[in-house]
C-alpha cells in the first residue's frame, strides 16, 4: 500500500476502455445493476484503505451529462449509511481531449469521514465514472497517483 505505486495498463474485456491502475492494488470486476472495476489498496479487512472504482453505464443519446451527474449525486447522498453529504468541488475537466466533469464529495459513513474524487466522462454511448474513495488522509496520499490513473483513461 504505497503512494508511489507503479501503474500497469488494464484493458477491460467487457467494455471498451483502457486505464492504468496501481500494480500492487487488488483488482476485481463486479457486475450488478452496473458494471464496475474496483481496485483496492489493501486486502486486509479493518485496514484503512482506498478504492478506485471505474463504473460503466450505457447512456441514451439524449441523456445530458449534467442530468446524469445530478441523479448520481442524489442516489449517493440518499444511501442509508451516508451522512453529511457535500460537494466540495465541481469543475469541468478534459481527459485525453474528452470533456467531462470532476467532483469532490465529502461525507460520513458510520461516522467516519470519507472523501470521494470522481471524474464523469461520456464517451460515445457510455458514461465512465472514475472515483477515488478513501479517508481524507489516504485521499491526500493517493491524489497524485489518481491524477495518473485519470490521465491514462481512454474510452470507446
Amino acid at each position: 500500500e504505497t503512494s508511489g505505486a507503479s501503474l500497469i495498463s488494464y484493458q477491460d474485456e467487457t467494455y471498451p476502455f483502457t486505464i492504468d491502475l496501481p500494480s500492487d492494488w487488488f483488482i476485481q470486476e463486479v457486475e450488478d445493476d452496473t458494471y464496475a472495476v474496483l481496485v483496492v489498496s489493501s486486502d486486509s479487512e479493518g485496514d484503512d484503505h482506498a478504492t478506485i472504482a471505474v463504473v460503466v453505464e450505457a447512456l441514451d443519446d439524449e441523456a445530458q451529462l449534467s442530468d446524469v451527474i445530478a441523479t448520481t449525486e442524489q442516489t449517493l447522498a440518499a444511501q442509508y449509511d451516508i451522512e453529511e453529504f457535500n460537494t466540495d468541488l465541481a469543475r469541468p475537466i478534459q481527459i485525453n481531449s474528452v470533456p467531462g466533469e470532476e467532483r469532490i464529495y465529502a461525507y460520513r459513513v458510520d461516522s467516519a469521514p470519507v472523501r470521494q474524487r470522481t471524474a464523469y466522462i461520456r464517451e460515445g454511448s457510455y458514461l465512465y465514472t472514475i472515483s477515488l474513495v478513501a479517508s481524507p488522509a489516504l485521499s491526500s496520499r493517493y491524489a497524485e497517483l489518481f491524477d495518473g490513473v485519470l490521465a491514462s483513461f481512454t474510452g470507446a
